[in-house]
Formats: structure tokens, C-alpha cells, sequence
């Protein structure tokens, strides 16, 4: 089981979500910390991007189920650090995307919340939110909470969040 899973319904196609959300050039645009990803054969992804005022590059381990529409990933390198990406039809014409991840104690997400005063698995949920609030917005082109002026600035920046630095266009155009 999973330490942590949220879940949104986003009014689009399964299909259509899933295609959005496993381009992985577009994770830019929906996770907080991540600037860059590009793969690097097989599985094998390297992610850039900037966390509690640090930028940061790593590897790790991406695994695209099309037919599923399911996305599996892991960071060997920072301790234990899983997730999974599931897109499912919802409500009505709706889609479900449900995300799980795990980490490890000694995670370094873990390990760079608490030495900010932080709860980690508060600070996890949130960023979570974040990234489904940010999916969300850029399919249905509507401005979600998490992404609005709120909570942005010193405080963000003490969390780890950065600033958007990509246009943003609607995923189904």
C-alpha cells in the first residue's frame, strides 16, 4: 500500500489524459520542482528541476502502460521512492487520475522538509494536490486554487515550489 495516494476527476477523456500526462516533456508544466525531463533509453528518465532552493538533477526508472493507462516509477538513487500515475474513466465524461507514491524514511524529500521545519508527509500531500490541481487546470483550461496567487512567494520557496517557467497551452488543442 502506498504511504501516500490522492485522486482528481478532470472533464476529458481517459484516453486523452493519459496521453497528456505520460508525455513526459509536459511534466514541466504540471510538477512544481521539475524543469526538465528527457529520456535516456529503455526505461530510464533523467529529471531536472529546483526543490527548497536547490536545484537538482537525477535518474530514475519510468514504465508507460499505454492499454493500462498507467504510469510506474521509482528513484533507486534517493532511498526508496516509488510512484504510480493511473488514469480511469470517472464520473459521466470524466476522467480519474489516481497517483500513489511511496518513500523511504531517509528519502531526500523527507530528509529536506524536515530540516525546514516542516511536516514531511503534510508537505508530500500538498505537492501532491498540487500536481493533480495543475493536471486538472491545463486539460480543462481552468485556473485550479493551487495554482492561483495563493500560498506563492517566500513561503513557497521555503517548500521547495518554484514558479512555473514554461508557457502553458490547453494538452487537447
Amino acid at each position: 500500500m502506498p504511504d501516500f495516494e490522492d485522486a482528481i476527476e478532470i472533464s476529458a477523456d481517459a484516453d486523452s489524459v493519459f496521453e497528456f500526462c505520460s508525455d513526459v516533456s509536459r511534466m514541466p508544466d504540471y510538477v512544481p520542482t521539475v524543469t526538465a525531463v528527457e529520456w535516456r533509453g529503455d526505461d530510464t528518465i533523467h529529471v531536472a528541476g529546483t526543490a527548497y532552493e536547490r536545484n537538482y538533477e537525477t535518474e530514475g526508472r519510468l514504465s508507460v502502460h499505454n492499454e493500462a493507462l498507467r504510469m510506474i516509477w521509482d528513484a533507486p538513487t534517493h532511498g526508496r521512492y516509488h510512484g504510480e500515475l493511473e488514469v480511469a474513466p470517472g464520473s459521466g465524461d470524466a476522467a480519474r487520475v489516481t497517483v500513489r507514491l511511496s518513500f523511504s524514511a531517509d528519502s531526500a524529500v523527507r530528509q529536506n522538509a524536515a530540516q525546514r521545519g516542516l511536516d514531511p508527509d503534510a508537505h508530500i500531500r500538498q505537492a501532491i494536490r498540487r500536481t493533480l490541481e495543475r493536471m486538472k487546470e491545463l486539460i480543462e483550461g481552468e485556473p485550479t486554487a493551487a495554482w492561483r496567487n495563493e500560498a506563492r512567494g517566500e513561503e513557497d520557496a521555503r517548500r521547495g515550489y518554484d514558479e512555473p517557467r514554461h508557457g502553458f497551452r490547453h494538452p487537447l488543442d
